[in-house]
């Protein structure tokens, strides 16, 4: 007799852990706080486990990318890691060293702060203060001010005031300076220049946009109870540039309010790459409710997207002056010496937009922003090998150095605002950002411009 062994195979699933996130950053960073975020990879985790030195911390759900960690001491070193977690199993672990909530940065940051108020917060009179364009730290030549001046002046007031008692009265000071001079074109607007105490000139986009932003940031600071109603102020900047100093039809931002928009050499398709100041226009769009702040963000983001396209550009750097070809439908950087000097080349305007458009993509997480920022930094770090030391000030589009001999904080520090929106694999060039910009100083501009990376890259940018 013969027997029928029948076998029943059972397949039992095989589980696997939920995928790893990555791109773990960090931001709002002070001496006792910091907020981590990062990227979910998994399509099927149940939460994340947040790890601090090794000890669990805190389990938060699932698709969460953000979770704040209080009561930290300063002064102190912190790892974290971040892990996606279904009920059995863990993904493997993410893990980046915070060095920031041992308060280098913060101290470093209220080091500089400190010195720059001392070299560049000039009191005028018994009620205004002034940033003088000009000064250099051995050099008494510093009469001059201007709204860009003004304008950082103003922005880091703000941004410093939880570290500084006395900043709203800097800020005030600085802004009743700046009411003095309007332009004598549009008087909601500063004169672009004040030279020894006399105004009367017309404007400069950037200057007013800082002075409006800086004021909204003021409005979220103190509140409205004080001498100056700050966003009252700041709306009818705001109302201003977008009625006569952004291209009705281009959405671009004028160079100034001295710009015929029709104009045959300077008009609405003619701009400046540093003009592109993202964050303030979304912070416009947020108070105004106006969207036409978010066309001008996509326009000005795919204005530099074509720059970065173009066939002879090899180094996805972008000129410090750029115009619209209606007919070609393409944006082209001007001829070399269209308004100022290297205008067709990365120099000293251009080199600002790492930092506009770093803490816009920093902010937001902007895809295009982000884009944009890991051309840049993938060219420099290998031109550079990923040293900052080695960044010169200034580049063709071709990609010769135009400052061979030397490097400059203008060309280095908003780098280090566009290293956090990239992946790890920048960590060692950051440091090196870092170790060159934290006790750099120069001027006016390189100080200015080195404060307000720092300010981004501390986290205390709100």
């Amino acid at each position: 007799m013969k027997t029928l062994i029948l076998s029943l195979l059972i397949l039992l699933p095989l589980w696997a852990a939920p995928d790893a996130p990555d791109r773990l950053r960090f931001s709002h960073i002070t001496a006792h706080s910091v907020t981590l975020h990062w990227q979910d990879r998994s399509q099927d985790e149940l939460g994340f486990k947040i790890f601090r030195d090794g000890n669990l911390i805190a389990i938060v759900g699932e698709n969460r990318t953000t979770y704040q960690d209080s009561n930290l001491e300063p002064d102190h070193t912190y790892t974290y890691t971040v892990k996606a977690s279904d009920d059995d199993l863990e993904s493997a672990m993410f893990a980046h060293a915070n060095p920031a909530t041992k308060a280098k940065f913060i101290k470093n940051l209220v080091n500089y702060y400190t010195r720059y108020k001392k070299d560049y917060f000039i009191q005028v009179g018994s009620d205004m203060m002034r940033i003088p364009m000009d000064r250099v730290h051995n050099n008494q030549d510093w009469r001059r001010t201007t709204s860009e001046s003004q304008g950082y002046g103003l922005l880091i007031a703000v941004l410093m005031a939880p570290y500084d008692n006395d900043a709203q009265k800097y800020f005030d000071a600085l802004f009743r300076f700046a009411k003095k001079y309007p332009s004598s074109i549009n008087p909601h607007f500063m004169s672009w220049e004040v030279n020894d105490q006399k105004g009367g000139e017309d404007s400069a986009f950037d200057g007013d946009c800082d002075i409006a932003y800086a004021l909204l940031l003021a409005s979220q600071q103190w509140g409205e109870n004080g001498a100056i109603h700050y966003k009252d102020e700041a709306l009818k900047i705001i109302d201003a540039l977008g009625k006569n100093l952004i291209g009705k039809e281009s959405y671009l931002p004028l160079l100034g309010d001295w710009v015929d928009p029709d104009g045959e050499t300077y008009n609405q398709y003619t701009t400046r790459s540093s003009d592109f100041m993202l964050e303030n226009f979304y912070t416009f769009y947020q108070a105004t409710n106006d969207r036409k702040w978010l066309k001008v963000i996509d326009t000005t983001l795919d204005a530099l997207s074509q720059i970065q396209s173009l066939p002879e550009n090899k180094t996805d750097l972008v000129s410090d002056f750029l115009y619209y070809d209606r007919a070609k439908k393409h944006y082209y950087p001007t001829k070399r010496k269209f308004l100022e000097q290297e205008d067709n080349s990365y120099y000293y305007n251009a080199a600002r937009v790492p930092f506009r458009v770093g803490l816009y993509a920093l902010r937001h997480d902007d895809q295009k922003a982000k884009n944009i920022l890991q051309k840049m930094l993938r060219w420099i770090k290998e031109e550079s090998k990923s040293d900052a030391y080695n960044i010169k000030a200034g580049y063709t589009l071709s990609g010769e150095a135009i400052g061979a001999d030397y490097t400059d904080a203008v060309f280095v520090a908003p780098f280090g605002v566009a290293t956090l929106t990239v992946e790890s694999s920048y960590s060692d060039f950051a440091d090196s950002i870092y170790d060159y910009i934290r006790e750099n100083h120069e001027n006016y501009y390189q100080d200015s411009i080195n404060l307000l990376s720092q300010i981004a890259i501390s986290g205390v940018w709100r």
